[in-house]
């Protein structure tokens, strides 16, 4: 949960990020953040994805999408998910939402 937390984990949570940005190596979610509470439910596939969790990222959308929480698959355009936009799991949440794919984009 992000409310109430030190900035100890939320510094650890952006060090993880960018550790994997750099390195392309998948980093552990930092001690003290649970990331299914108290994020925004559309933030969280992006706290997975940045810390190179793209199957836990996937498997919070297909789940969204099957129990109808459309307010996680807002933002499916951005560029957060560039890593994942080929993937076949993707590409099926984004176009049972609408959101076609052309293949510039893929």
């Amino acid at each position: 949960m992000l409310a109430g937390r030190t900035p100890t984990v939320l510094r650890r949570l952006a060090d993880a990020a960018r550790a994997h940005h750099e390195t392309g190596l998948q980093q552990e979610i930092p001690q003290g953040l649970d990331v299914e509470e108290g994020l925004p439910p559309f933030f969280i596939p992006h706290v997975y994805l940045s810390l190179g969790h793209p199957e836990q990222a996937l498997d919070l959308l297909e789940q969204a999408l099957d129990d109808g929480n459309f307010g996680i698959l807002m933002g499916l355009s951005s560029p957060v998910y560039d890593s994942v936009r080929q993937d076949p799991r993707f590409v099926a949440v984004a176009q049972s939402v609408g959101i076609g794919l052309n293949q510039e984009e893929m």
